[in-house]
């Protein structure tokens, strides 16, 4: 079962996910806050209702992001960063 677990690949995942986080982070208080996770979204293209959609879920109270938040919605950030990456100046963002 474990043959095929590549653990070069995973410590190249663990440590560009840790270089996100660390992208991401206010160093005065070590969360995310909910004015950097805005920016993110729209950074990534993230259609308007869908950005109205996070904010609501993730920091319906204004409450900032840890660790553990962003490591549970870790595939929305890859996305996100992903969109940037390859396209950098699309600045159109689909409702």
């Amino acid at each position: 079962m474990y043959r095929n677990l590549d653990t070069k690949l995973m410590d190249i995942n663990i440590t560009f996910c840790q270089r996100l986080w660390k992208a991401c982070l206010d160093t005065d208080t070590n969360l995310m806050s909910r004015d950097r996770l805005i920016l993110e979204l729209k950074a990534g293209g993230i259609s308007q209702t869908h950005e109205d959609y996070v904010k609501q879920t993730l920091t319906g109270q204004g409450i900032q992001l840890d660790f553990l938040d962003f490591l549970t919605y870790l595939p929305l950030f890859l996305l996100i960063h992903q969109s940037v990456v390859f396209n950098p100046l699309d600045d159109s963002r689909q409702k």
